[in-house]
Order: structure tokens, then sequence, then C-alpha cells
């Protein structure tokens, strides 16, 4: 691009012309073997992503229902006669809250999550119960 013999004097408008992708289309680039080394196809790298992605939801997941475990039953009690709860958070917080051992999947320790958070937002329980 900036080759002295290109027909356009201004570096930033010749790289907008056409002729100069044409003529750096033309030209051999030799990468050194420790960056081709670390080439992917763009089918390897959209798999990647993908696993990435699928692997940080998990991760997500198993976070959600380590934090809804370690809430202490006092916070679960106080949510609980609080009232308002939907049919499914109550059964979830009886299931889960109340009582110990069973451990919520990761749909359930979302709802339950985000129960946490309503009651935080409404001045019921402290931002660090969980």
């Amino acid at each position: 691009m900036t080759d002295p013999s290109r027909p356009q004097a201004n570096v930033t408008q010749w790289a907008k012309q056409q002729a100069c992708w044409e003529r750096f289309q033309k030209r051999q680039v030799s990468l050194p073997p420790s960056i081709v080394d670390e080439l992917v196809t763009a089918e390897d790298a959209r798999v990647a992503e993908r696993d990435d992605r699928k692997q940080r939801s998990m991760d997500s997941g198993f976070e959600g229902i380590q934090r809804v475990m370690s809430v202490k039953p006092e916070i679960w009690e106080r949510v609980y006669r609080s009232g308002g709860l939907s049919p499914v958070e109550g059964d979830l917080l009886r299931l889960f809250g109340l009582k110990r051992g069973g451990v919520p999947s990761e749909k359930q320790a979302a709802v339950m999550l985000r129960l946490l958070s309503r009651m935080t937002d409404n001045g019921l329980i402290d931002g660090d119960s969980f």
C-alpha cells in the first residue's frame, strides 16, 4: 500500500480503491512457521466457538446451583414468609431452600436466583446473602 509506485499519492485513498485490492491479491505473502502453526480453518474456529459457548453456559449453570445451595436457611425462611411467591417459586423454595439435601437443576437454580434478586430489589434481603 505504501509502495512509491502506487497510482494514488494519498495512501488512505489508495487503500479504498479496487485496484489496490486487486494488486494486493496478486502478491505472494509468506508467514513465519510460528504463525502458520496457529492458523485454523473457519470451520474449526466455528466449532471451537460453539464448544466455548457450551462450556461457559455449563459453568454458569453450575455457578448458579452453587450460589443457591450456599444461601443460608434463615434467608430462605425470610423469603418464604414474605409471601408474593409464584407457585413454582414456592415449590422450589420448599424443595431446595427450606429442605436441605436436594440439588436444583440449572433452570430451577435460575428461578431461585431471580427470586433472590427480586427480594433484594424489594429490600427484603441484603445482596450479600447470595
